[in-house]
């Protein structure tokens, strides 16, 4: 089963209840008319009901069905800001700092998660993704088999065939070796069980195997080694620049006998400057569609949509994140 086909099947089971603090977006308005006509997903908007279907009406598209609702108007709206306060105490936050907070749809919405109102908050496409990040990384619980907070986005070429991952894309600027090794391990993980394909890992440089000498190299060396000795089931290669992770015949021939022989379908960039320009070069220049990113280490569903999203993507990103979110085991 391909890659999207299992996320619709598994969201058309489960039907997933989403919550959107981005709602004004037009487009955003229009893949949530799909996804619940289709009955992929149960939408929740945040925001100014009024502005919401005005502009709804304005892009054709009818809200009916479909819940909307102002966080300050939420009958939750003192529980949310009691939580809030209570998981930010160690920070001194006052009664007036948390209700300023819950009035922010971003944060409203990952409160609405942890509280399990919703399965999984969906934003940034009218958000800095600095903002959806925060939300999580203030409300939600960090997965207990999670160190590091990371963001990883799914890449899928113009024929539908080739699947790819790049990480970290939205987290760490600058990653140690030992997180390093860690975004490779979950990325890997999340791929395998993404695409059904293997994993194959590559730690990237811009150096191959000691072509180069530097602390940033040297970084990607100490992931590596880490890597080798504790995960030796993983098919991993590094350091290695990225021609020669992704051409053949260009891998054999700057280091040969690598593992991976061309054929790396999963990019551990050195930091995240690299990975953001990276994937974006790749959806702008060499049509790739892009989703997420998908921030994993949080115990609960968060996840990102891209400014200028259109509208399929958003609809194809929500089921990738709610089959991310989920218990398949159910």
């Amino acid at each position: 089963m391909k890659l999207l086909e299992k996320a619709q099947a598994y969201c058309a089971k489960h039907i997933p209840r989403v919550v959107f603090p981005d709602a004004d977006d037009p487009a955003l308005l229009k893949a949530v008319r799909i996804l619940a006509d289709e009955k992929q997903a149960i939408p929740i908007l945040l925001g100014s009901p009024m502005s919401i279907r005005d502009r709804a009406t304005a892009a054709g598209v009818h809200t009916r069905k479909i819940k909307i609702f102002h966080p300050l108007h939420n009958r939750d709206f003192d529980t949310y800001t009691k939580m809030y306060m209570k998981t930010r105490r160690h920070r001194g936050v006052t009664r007036y700092e948390a209700e300023d907070t819950m009035r922010q749809p971003v944060f409203h919405a990952a409160m609405m998660v942890r509280e399990g109102v919703a399965d999984l908050c969906m934003a940034g496409n009218d958000s800095p993704v600095a903002d959806v990040l925060k939300a999580g990384l203030r409300i939600l619980d960090k997965a207990e088999r999670f160190k590091t907070v990371f963001g990883w986005t799914l890449l899928i070429a113009p024929d539908g065939e080739n699947i790819m991952a790049f990480a970290d894309t939205a987290v760490i600027p600058d990653p140690t070796a030992a997180e390093l090794a860690e975004i490779a391990v979950h990325t890997a993980e999340m791929f395998a069980e993404l695409s059904g394909q293997e994993s194959r890992v590559a730690l990237l440089s811009f150096s191959t195997k000691g072509s180069a000498d530097d602390q940033l190299v040297k970084k990607v060396q100490n992931a590596f080694a880490f890597l080798r000795k504790h995960r030796s089931d993983l098919r991993i290669e590094g350091e290695i620049q990225f021609d020669a992770a992704f051409v053949p015949e260009i891998g054999q021939k700057k280091a040969p006998g690598n593992v991976l022989s061309g054929s790396a379908n999963v990019y551990i960039f050195p930091t995240l400057n690299a990975a953001n320009i990276g994937y974006k070069i790749a959806r702008h220049i060499a049509g790739y569609r892009t989703f997420g990113p998908f921030f994993q280490g949080f115990s609960q569903g968060l996840h990102g949509l891209q400014r200028g999203a259109e509208v399929q993507d958003i609809v194809d990103n929500t089921m990738i994140s709610a089959y991310l979110t989920g218990d398949k085991k159910q």
